[in-house]
């Protein structure tokens, strides 16, 4: 009697355990799918990497290059203000004296069409 339900039992057991085999081997091979995905993505990242990489080297030793133009260049001369009041009376009786305006410009150290436009409204000024 005891054999009545030992065969039923070991019938079930062995289908539970070739189910479990076959999960098992199912979930092994989809396992084994996602690490090729995983490892062929990582080679592609570490590929954009290593193309960044050489990128950022090449645009900083283009800075660099740039860098050492920059510091080869002279410098530029400091901006000067334009003409304040003492400036323009000056300027304005050099006019008077019979000065040109590169003349007077020069003996300023301002550029000449600032002195233009300053006799230019000086007559407008006058004339009105």
């Amino acid at each position: 009697m005891a054999s009545g339900w030992l065969i039923p039992g070991l019938l079930l057991l062995l289908a539970a355990a070739a189910l479990a085999i076959g999960y098992a081997t199912r979930l092994r091979r989809r396992l084994d799918r996602l690490e090729r995905d995983c490892r062929t993505r990582f080679e592609a990242m570490e590929t954009s990497l290593e193309k960044l990489r050489w990128e950022v080297e090449t645009a900083a030793g283009a800075c660099r290059r740039l860098e050492r133009t920059l510091e080869a260049l002279p410098s530029a001369a400091p901006v000067k203000h334009g003409l304040n009041v003492s400036r323009r009376f000056q300027a304005l009786r050099l006019y008077r004296r019979g000065e040109r305006p590169e003349q007077i410009a020069a003996a300023l150290g301002v550029p000449v069409r600032e002195i233009e436009l300053l006799i230019k409204v000086h007559q407008m000024t006058m004339d009105a």
